[in-house]
């Protein structure tokens, strides 16, 4: 897949400015910013001590579709899912098989004609 074919993330037109070397990578379909500095001294000692912008939208692990997705996700998890807008996502929390609260699966409900 060329990177002409790589899908963007919302944020790729104004964080793609910002980028000095424009050097881009493949992430989960998706092309990414790699760095945006000439040197990675600058950005590693910021992420220490300060902010990093970092766009993680290809980390979605699961995109729910159809017209109730909204109402599988909001009746899957603990989160006010009905509140979240169309193409919006969230980290739903989920509980495990032993009640313990886990934030680790991003997701985006996007009603549309395929069921979920």
């Amino acid at each position: 897949m060329s990177l002409q074919e790589l899908k963007r993330t919302p944020f790729h037109e104004r964080i793609s400015r910002l980028s000095l070397p424009q050097n881009y990578r493949r992430w989960a379909g998706y092309i990414t910013v790699g760095s945006y500095d000439l040197g990675l001294d600058r950005e590693y000692w910021a992420i220490r001590n300060h902010a990093a912008l970092i766009d993680i939208s290809p980390l979605i692990k699961y995109e729910i579709t159809g017209r109730d997705a909204a109402r599988l996700l909001h009746r899957l998890t603990p989160r006010d899912i009905q509140s979240c807008r169309s193409g919006r996502s969230t980290t739903p929390a989920g509980a495990t098989t032993r009640a313990r609260c886990s934030t680790t699966a991003p997701s985006r409900a996007s009603p549309s004609n395929a069921s979920a």
